[in-house]
């Protein structure tokens, strides 16, 4: 099984929910894209957008689409509680970062 397959897979197991097919899964990326290690979280928000667009154009999840929420923890530990705050507010059910 390949990478792509099997995040797929583990999503929709995750994801899957009471929510119509139409609406899409929301991803949270919390990353430093400030700060001194805002290069590498520009990095992860790249490739986390690639694999976001890639499982799109295949089809998505279950026939639903991927909706990547990117929030600025600027590597910072009181940030990422905020971050991690907005995610469980707006919905989001799945983080990486």
């Amino acid at each position: 099984m390949s990478k792509r397959s099997a995040l797929a897979t583990f999503l929709a197991l995750t994801l899957a929910g009471p929510v119509g097919a139409a609406e899409p899964l929301r991803i949270g990326l919390a990353a430093p894209l400030s700060g001194p290690d805002a290069g590498f979280g520009q990095g992860t928000r790249l490739g986390a957008e690639q694999a976001v667009a890639e499982i799109n154009r295949a089809g998505g999840v279950m026939g639903r689409k991927l909706q990547l929420v990117v929030q600025d923890d600027a590597a910072d530990p009181k940030q990422a509680v905020a971050v991690a705050r907005k995610f469980a507010g707006s919905g989001v059910r799945f983080v990486i970062g």
